[in-house]
């Protein structure tokens, strides 16, 4: 790692969860569409007995990006790919749930972010990328998906930010002046109290009970930011004490599941790295 980079890591409180490497971007037809626009990516079609077509939930939008990568990988990873006889084709797939109903935020973020990739692209920039790294195999053929987590120019100045990587701990709070849309979706109220099982919140992409457990533990004076433990800790509790699972080490896979549930939707499933899922929270 060059001293470049561990300094940018330091910097920006970067996780070793992702992987930061240089790159140019480059636009991306295929078969006649270009996929460097915001696009609805394909979902099974669901038909009734009565050949009725029923209607699509869990939308999924994205904008996906050509990448040509012009430093390495984390060692692990490019041991990894060294067993096979060809070079991937890696991209940039930044991919979003719609909502329902539909989250406006999360398409204006897609628009944004697509304007910005389009320009670098044409500009034949240079940037840094710091994101969650995954192999896929399609058509039987390797590729590299690179879920964006931050764009940096090549002095190391922000370009870009996903507004979900504050809330996972993947680096440090903060966005470019230039970057307008800076979260998933409205605020949640005030006070509200969510279900102890329940969805991802639409403003952070967390679970909503995982913010719920922060803010209690703030005010019990335990600090600034509870740590990732002590919040599953505290929904553990929470979870057995009200007789909604059986015992503590379920409640807990319960919890963990959640949480990695949000992060997966967000930056991939699985991935290079040795642990895949394995977040890095003292």
């Amino acid at each position: 790692m060059s001293q470049q980079s561990k300094g940018i890591k330091a910097q920006y409180q970067i996780s070793s969860l992702c992987t930061d490497f240089m790159a140019t971007l480059h636009l991306n037809p295929e078969e006649g569409v270009p996929r460097h626009f915001v696009q609805q990516l394909a979902l099974p079609v669901v038909v009734d007995d009565r050949g009725v077509i029923q209607p699509i939930i869990d939308r999924q939008f994205a904008v996906v990006m050509r990448l040509k990568r012009s430093t390495d990988l984390l060692p692990h990873m490019e041991n990894d790919l060294r067993s096979l006889s060809y070079r991937p084709a890696e991209s940039l797939y930044l991919a979003v749930a719609a909502g329902e109903p539909l989250v406006r935020a999360r398409i204006r973020l897609l628009d944004e972010a697509s304007k910005l990739f389009i320009d670098l692209a044409e500009a034949g920039a240079l940037v840094r990328v710091v994101a969650i790294s995954h192999r896929r195999e399609i058509n039987d053929s390797m590729v590299i998906r690179h879920y964006p987590v931050a764009i940096l120019d090549e002095g190391g100045r922000l370009c870009w930010v996903h507004p979900a990587a504050h809330s996972y701990g993947l680096i440090r709070d903060g966005f470019p002046s230039s970057q307008r849309v800076r979260s998933l979706g409205p605020r949640t109220k005030a006070g509200k109290t969510p279900e102890l099982l329940s969805r991802l919140d639409a403003e952070t992409g967390l679970p909503e009970w995982y913010l719920f457990a922060q803010e209690h533990l703030k005010a019990l004076e335990l600090g600034e930011d509870p740590v990732y433990r002590a919040v599953m800790d505290h929904q553990v509790h929470l979870l057995v004490q009200r007789s909604i699972m059986e015992d503590a080490e379920k409640a807990l896979q319960e919890a963990t599941q959640q949480f990695l549930y949000g992060f997966e939707s967000f930056f991939g499933q699985g991935g290079l790295h040795p642990v895949p899922g394995r977040l890095d929270y003292a």
